[in-house]
């Protein structure tokens, strides 16, 4: 009796593990917002698996989440899906795909997600959440509620060899020069400087040859417009290990060598990029990604299925980067001229969106923005025109005070959303064609060239710009280690020695949350300053002029004085009533009281500002000031 009893145990025992393996059943245990990849092999060759091969997982957890989450290529038969646990707790996945496959289909798994502690979150603030906007739409948190002032730098080219990826760790004598600069060195040093994002693209590289920066194939159609690294030429711009997105030869008249195939992709390129995103997150940067610059956009109309090509591809970024704490732009469209237009975007845009995501967006909630020239609100329209857009952006023209009235107008349009600048001024630039503001090439570096830095990023936060400021300096395609240098692209261990970029960027989040929490219910309030332009002084040069945000409740104001701008009036505030004011120096982050400490209105609710600190009733350098009232 006793063997009997026995056999029938170890026949139990062997059917749950004869089950468990034929139902894949898996289980472990991460952290909240940390990265679980599932493997998939799939048992059918398929001829294009890029193009012809959908899969995802369902997942199913806590708060009553249930999305599909879609998964990837990888190289070979692979496939790959990356999941992460938004809320703590345990969490059930079932794969599935659009093949008859048993490699992909049917495997199920359960993971379980713990919380990070107070001290593992202080380390590393990406352990805080993904970004989401405020409550009233203003600006960007993380998910647990504390705020977000994104503070990046332009570098568009990250993803290829040029920001040489080493291993992740830096010798403790590491010096970032010429002969040691590497992608980990430039993040730490941006870290130390207060920064904590950076702007790439995922896939500029996607010509296949040195030559000349604009080509065209032999019926006219733009292949690419690119930026001229090195003696005119657009330089080759292939991943660390010489991958590049896509494969080759591509679709065109007379230069399929050069233009690629934007329906067979290259798994071995984005391998390379990974180590660069999952290292961000790492040391608590999180990344604006965009997906692709905008130059490719005719070639790819031309000659590939639209808009279905386009939002596969924008499907694939999103997948294999679901679990990044992300801002996730779907172009980097930094002027229509040289692409398709709006029009075209909007179309693949859609697509994806309604598509690939069941109008839900990105299955974890990360924001999806998007660079649209000189306005997305103008070139695009509202949210209730695209579902996709979460914030509004202005940025690299126009090259005046124009850019901050586009912002400003985009801040007042119902419902909220968040706002930010992207790449309006390249400090380190000296090029007058491209960058010059109203003619005027200040040297680089010089007091001129930092002071135009500071006006657009003060300027964009004082025009409704809560969400952030993505800095533009010279070496966003710079000249790698070992290249001979190229003034017009200064190379990157040069341009960390920028003024605006080492000493004056953080002091821009400092100066917006001085008040904790109640930045983000300011509003821009320019028409209460009826001396906002000085007389002479029009919208083609950043002179001149001041800039206001504050509270509906009156009880905070920020403004932002340009050079040359004139003492202000603030009309529209309660009468008789006292606030504490001081001046905040936007050189050296230093704060000096008013005189007397106190400014006070009158009977008309009007207040008079006193004279700058520099002297008079005409600011010499820029200044900011914070009014703060004073409770009876």
């Amino acid at each position: 009796m006793r063997f009997k009893n026995i056999c029938i145990y170890l026949l139990v025992i062997i059917l749950v593990y004869v089950i468990a393996a034929c139902t894949n059943i898996k289980t472990e245990t991460i952290h909240v917002w940390e990265t679980l990849e599932l493997t998939f092999q799939a048992k059918k060759e398929n001829t294009n698996p890029y193009r012809d091969v959908e899969m995802w997982v369902n997942l199913t957890g806590p708060e009553n989440f249930n999305r599909r989450i879609r998964g990837f290529w990888d190289g070979g038969n692979m496939f790959k899906v990356r999941v992460t646990g938004i809320y703590p707790g345990t969490w059930y996945w079932e794969s599935a795909s659009n093949k008859s496959d048993r490699g992909l289909n049917n495997q199920r798994g359960t993971f379980t997600t713990i919380e990070w502690t107070e001290e593992e979150k202080l380390k590393n603030p990406v352990r805080r959440g993904f970004i989401e906007p405020t409550v009233n739409g203003r600006a960007w948190q993380y998910k647990d509620g504390t705020p977000f002032y994104m503070l990046a730098d332009t570098w568009w080219a990250a993803a290829t060899w040029r920001y040489p990826y080493k291993g992740g760790k830096l010798p403790d004598d590491y010096i970032l020069d010429s002969t040691n600069f590497c992608f980990e060195g430039g993040i730490q040093r941006l870290k130390s400087y207060g920064f904590n994002s950076i702007g790439l693209i995922t896939s500029h590289p996607h010509w296949s040859d040195d030559g000349p920066a604009t080509i065209r194939d032999d019926d006219g159609i733009l292949i690419r417009s690119g930026k001229a690294i090195h003696n005119n030429l657009n330089m080759t711009m292939h991943s660390v290990n010489g991958h590049r997105a896509f494969e080759f030869p591509g679709k065109s008249v007379g230069k399929n060598n050069i233009c690629p195939d934007y329906d067979r992709l290259n798994p071995e390129y984005f391998k390379d990029l990974d180590k660069k995103m999952f290292y961000l997150n790492e040391n608590g940067f999180i990344p604006y990604v965009e997906i692709l610059r905008r130059d490719a956009g005719i070639a790819w109309e031309a000659y590939y299925d639209w808009p279905e090509s386009y939002s596969r591809y924008i499907n694939y970024i999103a997948a294999r980067y679901s679990t990044i704490n992300m801002i996730f732009s779907l172009l980097h469209g930094d002027t229509f001229g040289g692409t398709v237009k709006p029009e075209k975007w909007k179309e693949a845009f859609d697509h994806w969106y309604y598509y690939y995501t069941d109008t839900m967006g990105l299955p974890f909630t990360q924001p999806m923005v998007l660079m649209g020239g000189s306005s997305t609100y103008r070139n695009f329209g509202h949210i209730t025109d695209c579902p996709w857009l979460e914030a509004h952006s202005v940025g690299n023209g126009p090259k005046n005070h124009g850019m901050l009235v586009n912002l400003e107008e985009a801040m007042k349009v119902e419902p909220h959303i968040p706002g930010y600048c992207n790449e309006p001024y390249y400090v380190g630039w000296p090029e007058v064609r491209i960058n010059g503001i109203n003619g005027e090439m200040p040297p680089k570096n010089s007091d001129r060239d930092n002071y135009f830095g500071r006006a657009y990023a003060y300027g964009s936060m004082m025009n409704g710009g809560l969400a952030g400021h993505i800095i533009g300096t010279g070496s966003r395609w710079p000249t790698g280690p070992g290249e001979g240098y190229s003034y017009a692209y200064p190379a990157f261990w040069e341009t960390m020695n920028i003024t605006f970029l080492k000493d004056q960027a953080r002091f821009i989040p400092q100066f917006l949350m001085s008040e904790n929490l109640k930045y983000r219910e300011l509003m821009v309030s320019n028409e209460e300053l009826p001396a906002r332009k000085r007389a002479g002084f029009g919208p083609e040069i950043l002179e001149g002029w001041s800039h206001m945000v504050k509270t509906p409740d009156n009880k905070l104001i920020l403004i932002y004085f340009e050079q040359k701008a004139q003492k202000q009036i603030i009309t529209n505030l309660a009468e008789n009533i006292k606030y504490r004011a001081s001046w905040f120096n936007p050189i050296d982050g230093k704060w000096i009281d008013f005189k007397g400490t106190y400014v006070q209105t009158d009977s008309d609710g009007t207040i008079t500002l006193p004279d700058f600190p520099d002297g008079g009733r005409f600011a010499i350098q820029d200044w900011a000031a914070k009014l703060v009232l004073i409770d009876k």
